[in-house]
C-alpha cells in the first residue's frame, strides 16, 4: 500500500487550518518546492486559525472532538499540547484511549506539565522529529 493510501484512511484534523492540500490530498493540490506567488500565500493565510480564535462553529474542531471521544488510540504529531487546545478537544476526557506522541526538543518541564496534563500519555524522546518517530515506532499498525 503506497503511503498517500494509508494516509487517506486516517483521520487527520487540521483544527487549526492548513496552508493548503497537497496533490495527494486534492486535485489541483500544491507540491512540495511549488513556486510561492502571492495569490497561494493568501490562501494560506485565510486558512489559518490560531489558538486565540472562536471555535464554536468550526467543523473540524466538532469532527475532532467527536474522533477523539471515541478514539481508542489518540497519537498527537507536532501538536503544541497548549491547555486550550487540550480542553477544546475533550483529550482529558477519553480516559480509555491510548495517548502517546511527539515530543520533539521539549524540554523537561514541559514534558513533566503534558504529562500532568494528559494522564497516562506517552511522549517520544525529544530527539525523535515526526519522521524517525514514525520510522522507529510502529505507531501504525
Amino acid at each position: 500500500m503506497q503511503c498517500n493510501e494509508v494516509l487517506k484512511s486516517l483521520p487527520i484534523f487540521h483544527v487549526h487550518g492548513s496552508v493548503g492540500p497537497l496533490p495527494w490530498e486534492e486535485t489541483g493540490g500544491s507540491p512540495y518546492g511549488e513556486e510561492v506567488t502571492v495569490g497561494r500565500v493568501r490562501e494560506a493565510a485565510d486558512n489559518i486559525r490560531i489558538v486565540s480564535d472562536e471555535t464554536a462553529g468550526i467543523k473540524a474542531f466538532q469532527d475532532a472532538r467527536e474522533h477523539v471521544l471515541k478514539a481508542e488510540r489518540l497519537i498527537f504529531l507536532g501538536f503544541g499540547f497548549a491547555g486550550t487546545n487540550i480542553s477544546r478537544l475533550h483529550v482529558v476526557e477519553n480516559q480509555t484511549a491510548t495517548k502517546q506522541g511527539t515530543a520533539y526538543q521539549m524540554p523537561n518541564p514541559m514534558r513533566k506539565a503534558v504529562r500532568e496534563m494528559i494522564d497516562g500519555i506517552n511522549l517520544a524522546k525529544s530527539r525523535h522529529n515526526i519522521l524517525q518517530y514514525l520510522s522507529e515506532f510502529d505507531v501504525l499498525r
